[in-house]
């Protein structure tokens, strides 16, 4: 076990023969998974700061973004926030207008956040050149690349996701 975890990051320390052929394409891909990781970070920060949020700020306000409105407890679950934590991310994107509070219909006593327009647009703004660059490139492969390429990425979020 000890020396497959070497083999993911390369060759064992040492050794002199090369990992089997079978592996080549899988290490390549592992390389290629970390490299995206890297990249996600770099443009979450980047989009942050387009937008003044600092990254649990902002990585809140693309969860209400894409669901429209949660729970305050919900919100603070899914950042795995404290609720007093969450009080603090809500409070400054209420702050900088880009989320609102209001209550749940059907229990008062629960507090909902949901974005503002401003959120949206902002939002929108910002990403909308990442869009324009993924939408071009992605153009070039065909409906059934398209599922295989959604099929892989959904497994991998699936498989990466037990892990955290």
């Amino acid at each position: 076990m000890e020396g497959r975890a070497f083999a993911l990051h390369g060759e064992e320390p040492g050794s002199t023969h090369a990992p089997r052929a079978a592996e080549e394409p899988r290490e390549r891909i592992f390389s290629r998974l970390r490299d995206l990781s890297r990249t996600f970070d770099r443009l979450t920060a980047s989009l942050a700061a387009r937008l003044d949020l600092n990254l649990n700020d902002f990585r809140a306000l693309e969860i209400l973004i894409l669901h429209q409105s949660m729970p305050a407890g919900q919100l603070a679950a899914r950042l795995r926030l404290t609720t007093g934590a969450i009080t603090g991310v809500i409070d400054r994107l209420e702050q900088s207008r880009h989320v609102a509070r209001g209550y749940d219909q059907d229990d008062r006593r629960k507090i909902v956040v949901q974005p503002t327009r401003k959120a949206v647009k902002d939002h929108g703004k910002a990403f909308d050149p990442v869009r324009v660059d993924l939408e071009a490139f992605l153009a070039g492969y065909s409906d059934e690349e398209l599922r295989a390429i959604q099929g892989f990425l959904e497994k991998t979020n699936q498989a990466l996701g037990r892990h955290t």
